[in-house]
């Protein structure tokens, strides 16, 4: 099974004014003032489906962050561009922080409003069967004041439980989280306005299933690198493609990537593709995946 992997695209639209309230007033300030909506590009967005397409994946897994402030319009931005994608193929979707960003977003509501049926519903953690392949999606995003997400212990024991069923015997199993637990040097990630709050609580019921789960993917960060999370019972792989909506910028050594992992039973490749401003397209990192350090 082929699947590609994007994330953290941020479609952005200018909110009215009427939607510029509590953590949104920040949030505009750096977004059109500050200039951080510079940083994402509608035509690397755009661009992101026809390379995602061209690979032809089997499955694509989308692990959050679709808008910038999770206003209605974003999602319909983002809709517009990439149904057309979704409906190629098996498509999975996660929000993150962004897409739960106010307290009429939190949990999700107005992502699974918008993105069905790839969102799925129900409690999470969200199970989807496709194949021989179960993929296992985390929400840990919040609402509030920094981008800090938590994993409410309810949550938590469903997913014990479910890892513990036999529900996924026979499976290649994916966790599909926004938030990163670690960073690229395989290191705690824990920084505080950013982190997972509970990240240990989460890695502690990943462990105790370290035998059952082939590979986490995730998020968040927006620098793509693969580390593992080692327990004394084996290691897990993690991969994050790093944002897949960024604009070119060679200055910065800057640019959006997405991930196409091939899955051989347990066993998997990785192939990273990164947005070429010079030729206006996405192609393979040359020499494998994270050579370019990006």
């Amino acid at each position: 099974m082929r699947i590609a992997h994007i994330t953290d695209i941020h479609v952005t639209e200018i909110p009215r004014f009427s939607q510029i309230w509590g953590k949104r007033l920040w949030g505009s300030f750096d977004l059109f003032v500050r200039g951080r909506a510079k940083k994402f590009s509608r035509v690397v967005q755009e661009e992101l489906v026809r390379g995602v397409a061209q690979v032809e994946p089997d499955v694509l897994v989308v692990t959050g962050d679709l808008t910038s402030q999770s206003l209605p319009q974003e999602f319909e931005a983002f809709r517009s561009i990439y149904e057309p994608l979704f409906e190629r193929q098996e498509t999975v979707i996660l929000p993150g922080n962004h897409d739960t960003y106010t307290r009429p977003t939190a949990g999700g509501v107005r992502a699974d409003r918008y993105l069905q049926p790839w969102i799925g519903d129900g409690a999470y953690p969200r199970l989807r069967v496709i194949g021989d392949v179960a993929f296992v999606s985390i929400c840990c995003s919040r609402p509030g004041l920094y981008a800090r997400g938590l994993c409410p212990e309810d949550q938590l024991g469903r997913l014990d439980a479910l890892l513990e069923s036999g529900e996924l015997e026979g499976k290649t199993v994916l966790i599909l989280m926004h938030y990163a637990t670690r960073k690229w040097d395989g290191t705690p990630f824990d920084t505080y306005t950013q982190c997972l709050a509970n990240a240990n609580a989460v890695e502690a019921v990943l462990s105790t299933h370290v035998g059952n789960i082939d590979a986490i993917l995730h998020g968040h960060l927006h620098h793509g690198y693969r580390t593992e999370l080692k327990t004394s019972a084996g290691v897990i792989p993690i991969l994050n493609p790093g944002t897949s909506g960024y604009a070119w910028s060679p200055s910065s050594n800057r640019t959006a990537h997405f991930n196409v992992m091939e899955l051989n039973g347990r066993d998997f490749s990785v192939e990273r593709f990164f947005f070429d401003g010079d030729l206006g397209c996405f192609r393979a990192e040359e020499g494998g995946a994270y050579t370019t350090g990006r």
